[in-house]
């Protein structure tokens, strides 16, 4: 009897939550700070690959009237590339004399990266009203591509479409709420992305934090074909509060 009493309100939250309607707003508070991990692996098939781990600092330093600004800068960077049966590494923590001729390369490339302090502010909705980066490294700066809400509250089943241009990759994306948590908005993504000409399709999943806006977790896959050749890229970004 108590199993039968347990599953049905079980299934009654399920209902409830799947019936809630949550209005999804960008609302962090001054002072927070997360850490965000990035997870890419990139395929070319017989041309190699690439596989990257990447962290960034960020901090909100202002919160005024529904307008966010925050911080971010790269701290760590773990890079392995396959090329030609071979495979190249480069790990930021690793001393110089620790490094191969690929590795002091990359170290020239990325220690400027690592410097660069990214100051972005946007609204509640996720629209970025101005970005800077100091010192300025042109076209090579970082960027933080941040979901766009509806303006309606959303509900299982609801859906939005947002466009990005992330340095010349253009990136449409529909949002599909697919479950609502007492904690989170869990949704699905479709779409479609151009770089360079090249048209691919891309499809995913994010968990949205009710509370804060902030997504806690998004996973990426993208599929492009040019001259033949296939390329994808899996990627996943998880954002925790420090």
């Amino acid at each position: 009897m108590k199993k039968i009493v347990l599953a049905l309100l079980v299934f009654s939250s399920f209902l409830t939550f799947s019936q809630e309607e949550v209005l999804l707003r960008y609302n962090y508070k001054k002072g927070d700070k997360y850490l965000m991990e990035m997870t890419m692996k990139q395929n070319m098939g017989l041309a190699g690959g690439m596989d990257m781990k990447m962290d960034m600092h960020i901090e909100i330093t202002e919160v005024v009237s529904g307008k966010t600004t925050m911080t971010s800068q790269v701290k760590k960077v773990d890079t392995e590339v396959m090329q030609g049966g071979q495979t190249m590494k480069y790990n930021s923590e690793a001393k110089e004399e620790e490094l191969d001729a690929f590795g002091k390369q990359m170290k020239a490339q990325m220690d400027p990266l690592m410097k660069v302090v990214s100051t972005y502010t946007f609204d509640q909705y996720g629209k970025v009203l101005e970005s800077k980066t100091e010192p300025s490294l042109g076209s090579n700066q970082t960027q933080i591509a941040y979901t766009n809400f509806p303006e309606k509250p959303v509900k299982v089943g609801s859906n939005w479409t947002t466009e990005q241009d992330q340095q010349g990759m253009k990136m449409k994306m529909t949002f599909t709420v697919k479950e609502i948590t007492a904690t989170s908005v869990i949704a699905d993504i479709s779409g479609t992305v151009n770089t360079m000409g090249i048209e691919g399709k891309l499809g995913g999943s994010t968990t949205i934090n009710r509370a804060s806006g902030n997504s806690d977790v998004i996973n990426l896959t993208i599929s492009m074909s040019a001259q033949g050749m296939t390329i994808s890229m899996n990627s996943e970004v998880k954002m925790t509060k420090l």
